[in-house]
């Protein structure tokens, strides 16, 4: 690898503000320069070749210290969820190309599963499409109350982590206790899918000072997102619309709304188009695949051809302008 990489990035940090909180989690708290030797540590276990490191762990700490380790490694980061026949499919895949940093596997809801490989480039232009909309300031706190495993809320660790933030880490989302810690530890930032913003209601959330709750996986409705700006006054609810595939496409947000039924502005070097099922693209209201060109996009499924620079992708969703 050359250049710049996720990894440098948080090594900078922890040369940086070595005493920073990095990461808090319910029985302890890590500072960067500690962070920072769990990583080495982990990664000096690892046998050097390209195999991915399969993840499978629920705690967080030692999850974030072996993800970075991969790196250290120079091994793709390979999180799975903790199933006995999670790890087959990485088996046979052992040559990850060296700028591939993590792989992780679709959903499986419209066919097969597929593992599709990220590399740091195209995480670092997520960054910075992120931050050219919503900055962050010098030292915020996020609270990450999701697995790991879930692409949002390891995009969200991994983001603050190589930007010196604080990133919260409960082991198990449960609503009282995440409404505790962000208050205890003043959170200004909390990434969610709708479901947990309605359970984090239920649980009695309000007077909540955040600065930004980033929220994907699923629609955000508008009685949903009115209620929970009562709850977290001046905080700037933000919908994404993307995939692991393509990281960000556009948003809505409090600061930025969009009509009902709309996925909102595109986020910068996003060109979108709708096209026919002849590859035609589509006219003003005719529905169709959406395509997405980006900085941001995957480098490919593995056993498939990779993603070349400006290709149009689509992660098979409909849609029109």
């Amino acid at each position: 690898m050359s250049g710049q990489t996720i990894l440098s990035l948080f090594v900078s940090q922890a040369e940086r503000a070595p005493e920073r909180a990095a990461l808090i989690t319910v029985n302890r708290a890590l500072t960067y320069a500690a962070l920072s030797t769990n990583v080495k540590t982990h990664a000096r276990a690892l046998p050097v070749n390209r195999q991915p490191v399969l993840i499978m762990t629920d705690d967080k700490a030692d999850f974030i210290a072996s993800f970075f380790a991969a790196m250290f490694a120079r091994r793709p980061a390979f999180p799975l969820p903790q199933t006995p026949h999670a790890a087959r499919p990485a088996r046979s895949y052992i040559g990850a190309q060296p700028d591939e940093f993590y792989w992780g596997a679709t959903s499986g809801s419209t066919g097969e599963p597929k593992i599709f490989a990220r590399t740091h480039a195209s995480w670092i232009a997520s960054f910075a499409a992120h931050e050219a909309v919503f900055p962050f300031g010098e030292a915020e706190t996020v609270m990450i109350p999701g697995a790991l495993t879930h692409s949002l809320f390891l995009y969200g660790a991994v983001h603050a982590l190589a930007r010196g933030h604080t990133v919260l880490a409960p082991r198990r989302f449960s609503p009282k206790s995440v409404i505790k810690a962000m208050r205890d530890h003043r959170a200004t930032v909390l990434y969610a899918v709708p479901s947990m913003l309605e359970e984090l209601l239920a649980a009695g959330a309000t007077k909540l000072n955040l600065k930004y709750v980033f929220c994907g996986g699923a629609k955000l409705g508008a009685s949903l997102r009115r209620r929970f700006e009562s709850a977290a006054p001046g905080a700037d609810i933000i919908e994404f619309y993307g995939a692991s595939e393509l990281s960000f496409v556009s948003y809505v947000s409090t600061s930025h709304p969009a009509p009902d039924g709309s996925v909102g502005r595109l986020f910068p070097d996003v060109v979108a188009e709708v096209r026919l099922e002849n590859g035609q693209q589509a006219s003003a209201g005719d529905k169709g695949l959406i395509h997405i060109s980006s900085p941001m996009l995957f480098s490919g499924y593995l056993g498939e051809p990779p993603v070349v620079a400006g290709e149009f992708v689509t992660a098979g969703d409909l849609g029109f302008v």
